[in-house]
C-alpha cells in the first residue's frame, strides 16, 4: 500500500496536498510547545506558591487541542510525498493522530471538570508526543540523529560506530584505500543519509549502499558510469545554491567542492565498488586533494636549505656530477648527471641522502639500466626526470609509481613499450612525457594522454569561457548607422556565425562556442563533442528545445 493510499486519487500527491503538507515542519513545534509548558505548569502549580499558574490551562490546552489537530492533519498530507521508511511513517503518523485525539480528549475532561480524566489524558499525550518527536526526527535526520555528533565514547557505548568525518587524517598507505568504501561512501554517510538512507528515501534514492546507488532514483539511474557531467548525482550536487533542484538543498550542508571532485572521479574512473587509489588514473587536482586528506606518513621532509647545500657539494664532487638549487634562495636541487656518461646504477644509490631535496634528475646518456630506478623511485619529491638514451625498459618504469609530483619525463631512446605506460598512469601531475624513437604506439600514445587529462574539468572551464564570451558580448554597446553601414555589416556578420542557443540541447549546460554544428542554416552549440556527436546521430529529439521544426534537413 503506497504512502497515500488512503488519499482520493485525483488528490493524491498533487501540488496542493504538498503545500498544505508542508506546513507540517512549520505547526509542529507549536503542540510540542504548548504540551510540555501545560506540564511544567502543572507540576509547578503542586506548590502552593504557584497554584494560580493553572488558572492559564486552559487557553493552552485550546491551543495545543488545535495546533495539535492541524499538525497531524498536514503530516497526513506530506506523507504522500512519499520517500520514507514505510515502518518509522507508520508509527509516527499514528502516534502523532494519537497525540491529537488525546490533546482532544484532554481538553474535554478540563472543560467539564473531569480533573482525573484531564490528568490522565494529559500525561499520556506527553508520553505519546517524546515518541513521535523521535520518530519524527529519525524521519527527517535519520535514525542516528541523536548520536551523530556523541564523542567516540558515548557512541560506542550505544552501540553505534563513529561516524566517519572527511578531514585530514594520516593513513599506513593511502595507495591501498578502497575508493568506494574509504572514500565516496563516507561522503555519503556524512552529508546524504539522512535523506537517502534506510530510514528516508527522497525520489527513491538510497545512497547508503552500492548496489542501491547504482539502482538510482525512481527516475532512473543517477550515475552514468565513465561519464561524470552526464551523471544526475553530480548535476544534482552542482547546481547553483537557489536552484529547488539541488542536492541538498538549500539549507542543508553538502559535499565540499574538494569532495564532488572526488566523486567526478570515481564515476570518470568507472564507479568501481573495489578499486584501489592505486589502481584508478588520478589527475592532479584529485592528487592533490587525496594528497591533502590523506597525507602518506612516508612523505620526505626536504633538509634545510644550509645543510642541502653542504651535502650536495660533497657529492657533487664525489660523483662527478652537477648539483645546484633551483633558484638562489631555493631548498630545492637540480642534479645533472648527463655530463658524466659512465654513471652507473650504484652511483645513484649514492644521491639518495639528498632524495628530500632534489626535484630534478638528469641521468640522460648516462649508464644507468633498471636497477637504479629503485633507487629513483625513493626520490619521491622529483618533479622533473630525464632518463633518454638509457637501458630503461617497462620493468624499470614500474619502480617509479611512487613519483607522484613527476610533471616531466624523457623516455627518449628507451626500450619502452605500450605497457610501460599503465605504470605512468600512477602519476598524477604528469604533464609531458617523450617518447621518440620508443617501442610505443601512437594508439597506446593517444588513449594514455585521454585517460590522464581531466576532460571534465577542461568542458567546465569551457562553459566558463563561454559564459564570459556571453557577458562581453553582451556589454559591448553597438551603434548602427543604417543597413548600408560598415558597422551595421560588422554586427550583422557577428550575428550570423553566433549560435542561436546559449544552452546545449542535450545537457541544458551553458555552450561551448567552439562546439557547433551548422544545422538548416543555423549555426547550434554543444557543451561537449559528446553532445554533439549525440545530435548527428539524431537531431530530432532536440529540435523542439531549440525552437526548429522537425521536418528540416540538414
Amino acid at each position: 500500500m503506497s504512502a497515500y493510499s488512503w488519499l482520493p486519487n485525483n488528490l493524491a500527491a498533487t501540488n496542493w496536498v504538498l503545500f498544505f503538507g508542508h506546513f507540517h515542519i512549520l505547526l509542529l513545534h507549536l503542540p510540542i510547545g504548548m504540551l510540555l509548558l501545560l506540564a511544567a505548569l502543572e507540576l509547578l502549580g503542586r506548590f502552593h506558591r504557584f497554584k494560580q499558574v493553572r488558572e492559564a490551562r486552559g487557553a493552552i490546552l485550546t491551543l495545543a487541542a488545535l495546533s495539535a489537530l492541524a499538525t497531524a492533519i498536514c503530516g497526513w498530507l506530506l506523507a504522500s510525498a512519499g520517500g520514507y521508511n514505510a515502518t518509522l511513517l507508520f508509527w509516527h503518523r499514528w502516534l502523532g493522530t494519537a497525540v491529537a485525539v488525546f490533546c482532544c480528549a484532554t481538553w474535554l475532561a478540563w472543560r467539564f471538570n473531569r480533573l482525573i480524566i484531564y490528568q490522565c489524558g494529559l500525561w499520556t499525550a506527553v508520553a505519546l508526543l517524546l515518541v513521535a518527536a523521535h520518530l519524527g526526527g529519525s524521519l527527517t535526520h535519520g535514525s542516528d540523529y541523536l548520536t551523530e555528533y556523541a564523542p567516540p565514547v558515548i557512541q560506542r557505548l550505544l552501540g553505534h560506530a563513529p561516524r566517519h568525518q572527511a578531514t585530514r587524517q594520516v593513513v599506513a598507505d593511502p595507495e591501498r584505500l578502497v575508493v568506494y568504501r574509504d572514500i565516496i561512501s563516507p561522503i555519503f554517510t556524512t552529508d546524504c543519509i539522512s535523506c537517502h538512507g534506510p530510514d528516508k528515501q527522497k525520489a527513491g534514492l538510497r545512497l547508503d549502499t552500492f548496489a542501491a546507488l547504482m539502482k538510482g532514483s525512481h527516475d532512473g539511474p543517477v550515475i552514468a558510469v565513465g561519464e561524470a557531467d552526464r551523471s544526475v548525482l553530480v548535476q544534482r550536487l552542482t547546481l547553483g545554491a537557489g536552484d529547488r533542484h539541488r542536492m541538498p538543498p538549500a539549507g542543508k550542508p553538502g559535499p565540499t567542492n574538494d569532495q564532488i571532485a572526488l566523486i567526478r572521479w570515481w564515476i570518470r574512473s568507472g564507479a568501481k565498488p573495489f578499486a584501489t587509489v592505486a589502481q584508478l588514473p588520478q589527475t592532479s587536482g584529485v592528487a592533490d586533494i587525496l594528497d591533502k586528506l590523506y597525507p602518506s606518513p612516508d612523505a620526505l621532509k626536504p633538509l634545510p636549505r644550509d645543510q642541502a647545500l653542504a651535502l650536495a657539494t660533497k657529492i657533487a664532487a664525489h660523483e662527478h656530477v652537477v648539483i645546484r638549487p633551483e633558484t638562489a634562495t631555493s631548498k630545492w636541487l637540480d642534479c645533472n648527471a648527463n655530463l658524466y656518461k659512465s654513471f652507473s646504477d650504484k652511483q645513484v644509490a649514492n644521491l639518495l641522502p639528498l632524495a628530500a631535496n632534489l626535484r630534478s634528475l638528469n641521468l640522460g646518456r648516462t649508464l644507468v639500466s633498471d636497477a637504479a630506478m629503485t633507487a629513483v623511485g625513493k626520490m619521491t619529491n622529483l618533479h622533473r626526470l630525464s632518463l633518454n638514451s638509457t637501458a630503461i625498459t617497462n620493468a624499470g618504469l614500474k619502480k617509479l609509481r611512487h613519483l607522484r609530483h613527476l610533471s616531466y619525463l624523457n623516455l627518449y631512446g628507451t626500450k619502452v613499450s605500450d605497457a610501460g605506460l599503465t605504470c605512468l598512469r600512477q602519476m598524477p601531475r604528469l604533464r609531458r612525457v617523450y617518447l621518440w624513437h620508443t617501442l610505443v604506439t601512437a594508439a597506446a600514445a593517444s588513449q594514455f594522454s585521454k585517460t590522464m587529462t581531466d576532460t571534465d574539468q577542461i568542458n567546465r572551464w569551457d562553459a566558463q569561457i563561454a559564459r564570459l564570451q556571453q557577458r562581453i558580448a553582451e556589454a559591448r554597446v553597438q551603434v548602427l548607422l543604417g543597413a548600408g553601414s560598415s558597422t551595421a555589416r560588422a554586427a550583422a556578420a557577428s550575428s550570423a556565425v553566433r549560435p542561436i542557443n546559449m544552452v546545449c540541447p542535450n545537457s541544458g549546460r551553458p555552450i561551448n562556442p567552439m562546439i557547433t554544428v551548422l544545422y538548416h542554416g543555423k549555426l547550434i552549440g554543444f557543451c561537449s563533442s559528446h553532445c554533439k556527436e549525440l545530435f548527428l546521430k539524431n537531431p530530432k529529439p532536440f529540435l523542439a528545445k531549440l525552437g526548429l521544426k522537425a521536418t528540416l534537413k540538414p
